[in-house]
């Protein structure tokens, strides 16, 4: 009786996995900089997030998945085979890699305007090909399209602005940065300097215009 009991319990063990474990053949994995801010909203660390665009037949996108992986920082450079020169040298932006994914522990809970799911990742095998549906990804995650947006306004009392043509004090004016108008961060140059866009929301990546170099100490972070 004990062992009929025993050999059960390990049958029941040993399908666990499989029951839990799905494979996701189509999608895009996307690798992304989330900006937390601290409590004074002054100073933001960037925490390495992972979201799996799971495409249909069609080449639609079904779901959103939340993707958290044992390895988070190695899968990086394991899995994407292009990364935006400032995505590792100053930890920010995004970046895409078509490919199939190996979840486990599917959730699902109502958040904001769809159903969010998350899961982990068990392994994420690399596809090559061209990502034409990367630059509609966004558009199907609702109320979390750019989480790794950073968005400034000019501080108050700095009006007259402008955008400079080149990240130097010295360099071509280009056009007035609205006062009050929300900016974003396209890239950043150095420690004083960021390249920046006046935000469109009808835009790929909210990047708007005017657009064009401007000065940290002159930006107030509204995220």
């Amino acid at each position: 009786m004990l062992k009929r009991i025993i050999m059960l319990m390990l049958c029941v063990l040993c399908g666990l996995p499989a029951i839990a474990s799905q494979t996701l053949k189509n999608g895009v994995l996307q690798a992304y900089w989330l900006p937390v801010w601290n409590n004074e909203g002054t100073k933001s660390t960037a925490e390495l997030k992972y979201r799996y665009f799971v495409l249909n037949t069609s080449g639609k996108i079904d779901k959103v998945i939340n993707v958290t992986f044992a390895d988070n920082d190695a899968i990086i450079n394991r899995a994407f085979s292009h990364l935006p020169p400032s995505f590792l040298k100053y930890s920010e932006g995004h970046a895409e890699q078509a490919g199939q994914l190996i979840i486990e522990g599917l959730k699902v809970q109502p958040e904001c305007d769809r159903s969010l799911y998350s899961a982990k990742g068990v392994t994420f095998t690399p596809i090559a090909g061209q990502l034409s549906v990367a630059k509609n990804l966004e558009l199907s995650a609702g109320c979390e399209a750019y989480p790794w947006a950073v968005t400034y306004t000019l501080k108050a009392g700095l009006e007259g602005q402008h955008f400079k043509q080149q990240p130097e004090a010295t360099a071509k004016d280009l056009q007035p940065v609205p006062p009050e108008q929300p900016l974003i961060k396209i890239e950043t140059i150095d420690s004083n300097w960021i390249r920046a866009a006046v935000v469109d929301q009808s835009k790929n990546d909210l990047i708007g215009e005017p657009q064009g170099y401007l000065r940290l100490d002159t930006l107030q972070p509204i995220n």
